[in-house]
């Protein structure tokens, strides 16, 4: 599976987020598969557009999650997910 990679800026705050995005459209399988193997280093992150949800599994590291409405704002951030 081929992913496009991207940056995340923030304009309001003027600074990058991650410049190591991978975009995705995946199915609830392939995101469980990912996320079990998943070990993400600073400035990287997963955009899964559309959003279809986080399968319950084995997740090995927290994740911090950004939602985003359809022109891209923030509406949302839930810190290290899931919270242990």
């Amino acid at each position: 599976m081929e992913l496009q990679r991207l940056c995340a800026y923030n304009q309001t705050r003027e600074c990058f987020l991650g410049l190591e995005v991978a975009a995705a459209d995946l199915s609830l399988a392939a995101l469980k598969e990912l996320l079990g193997k998943l070990a993400l280093k600073s400035g990287e992150g997963l955009w899964m557009a559309p959003f279809r949800g986080i399968p319950d599994t084995n997740i090995r590291v927290p994740l911090d999650l950004i939602y985003l409405d359809k022109n891209c704002r923030v509406i949302e951030i839930v810190e290290s997910y899931p919270t242990f």
